[in-house]
């Protein structure tokens, strides 16, 4: 497969018309505006502008607690631009092993739904490209088949590709479930159409895999043809607004007393926003016609240097243009508060391959990773010298240029045949450290792995996946 020497303005194009998730009469224009539940409430030292989450337009009771079982709800939230087919294929495999995982162990009290939903929440500039069919999600679950989905699979442009194995790799013919996320439970109980063959082999192991193993092949992968202004954080909002149709009803996503996991896994920096003029402002554009990917770092991120390296410190999320974190931090607070929820997130993003896991639950990195992250400018040179890839057709002033930072990791493994690279991502990461909390027994709610690593590394899922507390098999 080639994923490199994708020209630059690919990443940032997107495809087919918007769709507006809203109320009725929702008729905003503006990025970001979409949805009735996900509007934030104001800091005390922000201005109030009016765009206020009433939880009272959606839950007039607190909802009815369940049964004291281990619900886990895993929402993923997949950057499908351009650039994203190593990092796609690798959280593929990693989510086909993980249902294997939570399968097989029996021992594990688990009730597990998964939902899969895109980092597009539909940008005025993506406007118009790639094939007709293609509407971003906006937080919208994927409810179809990849094989429904296949002209979504190719790149769009002048050097355009199509990586149509990231589908049928995994998803030989459709096979999805009756509600819009994969459900299954440890009695063998799942939401998979009756009838699936029991003897096809998606993950290289040679044993038959299961019908939700092959939900999951054929539901996780998402193409490449989305935005490459990647709003994750936004589009994980979106998907767990309490009002959305797949939120409510007699069998909803996300549900009361649930461990609920966030998994993000995008290779760029992250660029939820809700206007657009700023983005031709010249401390943020960087002089293309077409804002360019470096928009969304300038805008995002601020640090200090860089050094006589090019090396920067102290880097953190920026007050700016971008959607504030505070709206990100207060409504998952909310959301745990309002549902008895157990919050996590495993943030897949642009930092070192991690070295090392806990050997005891949940498994976090412990070595290698974002603790090993440097900031810096692109640097030519072939990896691991450099930043370059074997046929990258830029150099590193015309990358610096397009994505305003250096990667923060870099891969060439070719042993596993896998090349990827990934920008860092200080915002998701931000997010997903807030969660963690000082209690030292169940500290680990935020899990950060690269975007590099050949397999995704979701085995803090497992880890969170035992009884709450306990920390410990069968405990």
């Amino acid at each position: 497969m080639r994923w490199i020497g994708i020209i630059g303005w690919l990443a940032l194009v997107g495809c087919g018309p918007r769709v507006v998730l809203g109320g009725e009469g929702d008729t905003t224009d503006g990025i970001g505006e979409v949805g009735t539940a996900v509007t934030s409430s104001v800091p005390d030292d922000q201005e109030d502008d009016g765009d206020v989450w009433d939880p009272d337009l959606y839950m007039q009771d607190p909802p009815d607690l369940p049964p004291p079982v281990n619900q886990l709800d895993i929402l993923v939230v997949i950057d499908n631009s351009a650039t994203m087919g190593p990092t796609q294929e690798a959280l593929i495999r990693g989510l086909v092993g993980l249902v294997g995982q939570l399968e097989d162990d029996l021992e594990r009290p688990v009730d597990v739904q998964l939902m899969f939903t895109t980092t597009d929440m539909g940008h005025p500039l993506c406007e118009g490209f790639g094939p007709s069919s293609y509407v971003p999600a906006q937080g919208a679950p994927t409810t179809t088949g990849c094989n429904l989905r296949l002209d979504h699979f190719a790149t769009t442009g002048p050097q355009s590709e199509a990586h149509k194995e990231l589908c049928t790799e995994f998803c030989p013919a459709d096979i999805v479930p009756g509600d819009p996320f994969v459900a299954f439970a440890i009695d063998g109980s799942n939401n998979i159409t009756p009838g699936v063959p029991t003897n096809v082999d998606i993950d290289g192991d040679g044993e038959p895999d299961s019908a939700v193993k092959r939900a999951v092949g054929c539901l996780a992968p998402q193409g490449l043809c989305g935005c490459g202004y990647e709003a994750p954080l936004e589009s994980m909002l979106q998907a767990l607004d309490p009002a959305a149709p797949w939120n409510s009803g007699g069998r909803p996503f996300m549900r009361a007393g649930s461990t609920l996991v966030v998994v993000v896994a995008t290779d760029e920096a992250e660029c939820s926003m809700t206007e657009t003029d700023w983005m031709f402002d010249e401390q943020y554009e960087p002089g293309s016609a077409l804002p360019a990917s470096a928009v969304c770092w300038n805008a995002g991120v601020e640090c200090d240097g860089p050094d006589a390296l090019g090396v920067y410190s102290d880097c953190a999320s920026a007050e700016g243009p971008l959607t504030p974190m505070y709206r990100y931090h207060e409504q998952l607070a909310w959301l745990a508060d309002e549902y008895a929820l157990e919050i996590r997130m495993i943030a897949i993003t642009g930092v070192p391959p991690v070295s090392g896991h806990n050997p005891a639950p949940p498994f976090e990195p412990i070595a290698g990773g974002v603790d090993d992250l440097a900031v810096h400018d692109w640097r030519d040179g072939l990896v691991p010298d450099g930043d370059m890839l074997p046929g990258d057709e830029d150099d590193a002033a015309a990358l610096q240029e397009l994505y305003g930072i250096g990667p923060g990791c870099a891969v060439v493994d070719a042993e596993a045949g896998h090349v990827a690279r990934a920008l860092p991502n200080h915002r998701v990461n931000e997010v997903c450290r807030t969660l963690d909390d000082d209690d030292p027994a169940t500290a680990t709610h935020c899990c950060i792995e690269s975007a590099c690593d050949p397999i995704a590394g979701l085995d803090c899922i497992i880890g969170w996946s035992y009884d709450e507390g306990s920390l410990l098999p069968g405990g």
